[in-house]
């Protein structure tokens, strides 16, 4: 995907059943290469939804996704990655969600590199049941901050690479690592 432009759909990018969607500048030449996602009427549920061992990568474009969300919280959001599923967001930026930023459950996994997530009334990266997210260290900052709570996750769920993030205050998080691993032998 590039270039374009989706307005008030309740769920916007919908990845399921091992699929995968890219989000990156596949025509150099062209001149409009952000995929936006925009909810002014408030009738979105979630951004992006990648489910049952699925991906999206968000490389040479940007993916921007605003207002996102129901205000009663839960997993609706800017993106909800579950069931076994990855992102790699190398370019997201989520502002100003109703709900949560970005949730990663059941057993799925999120990679952060100079990504944005800012102003989401609930959490902004939520990780929960066996899952993981890490910031990656060898590309800009990842900036996490003025959310409801920055950081979330459950005690079976982790956090790692939080060195190479701005922002963050709000933590409710007892799973962080400050590099991308453990220490190792």
């Amino acid at each position: 995907m590039q270039g374009m432009t989706i307005r008030d759909m309740q769920q916007s990018i919908n990845v399921g059943s091992s699929g995968s969607v890219d989000v990156s500048n596949f025509d150099p030449t062209a001149k409009g290469i952000d995929v936006i996602i925009d909810n002014p009427s408030g009738t979105n549920y979630n951004g992006a939804v990648v489910n049952d061992s699925s991906s999206l990568n968000v490389t040479s474009a940007k993916l921007r996704i605003t207002n996102a969300g129901q205000p009663w919280g839960g997993d609706t959001g800017a993106v909800l990655v579950s069931n076994g599923s990855t992102l790699y967001a190398g370019n997201l930026i989520v502002s100003g969600s109703q709900s949560q930023g970005v949730v990663v459950s059941n057993n799925s996994h999120a990679e952060f590199s100079g990504s944005s997530i800012t102003g989401s009334a609930h959490g902004g990266l939520v990780v929960v049941n066996l899952s993981s997210a890490t910031a990656d260290s060898n590309n800009p900052l990842t900036v996490i901050g003025s959310n409801g709570t920055d950081l979330f996750c459950d005690s079976r769920s982790q956090i790692a690479g939080t060195l190479n993030m701005a922002s963050v205050s709000v933590v409710n998080c007892n799973n962080l690592l400050p590099f991308i691993y453990q220490n190792l032998p």
